[in-house]
């Protein structure tokens, strides 16, 4: 290999490391706490605590979502006010099943009423 494309993949490995160092990622899973980090391992609970915390984090963000049904309490917005100017990606974990749902199971007891 010439000193010419040894130093083009040079450079391409530094560029590649520090485009991939300037993204952050979040990890949200129906198991998790909305007090975790937001790890792999401490994953938050719920999508709003994550699209909250986009702001504070450095870069382009990936939220993850962990298999499992989640639902949604209020309407999510993602604005500028709350993301600032990243480029937010939210995205099932690997090839795991998501449900996003605003519907919230109803839990009646039925009587029989005379005629």
């Amino acid at each position: 290999m010439n000193a010419r494309n040894l130093l083009v993949c040079f450079l391409a490995a530094v560029l590649s490391a520090g485009i991939a160092a300037a993204q952050s990622v979040i990890f949200v899973s129906p198991a998790g706490k909305d007090s975790g980090t937001g790890d792999i391992t401490h994953p938050v609970k719920t999508l709003g605590e994550a699209l909250d915390r986009v702001g504070g984090l450095d870069g382009d963000v990936t939220v993850y979502l962990r298999e499992g049904r989640y639902v949604l309490g209020k309407t999510e917005t993602i604005d500028k006010a709350r993301i600032g100017d990243k480029r937010l990606t939210i995205t099932a974990f690997e090839k795991e099943s998501v449900t996003l749902t605003a519907a919230v199971p109803l839990h009646l007891k039925w009587k029989k009423q005379r005629d």
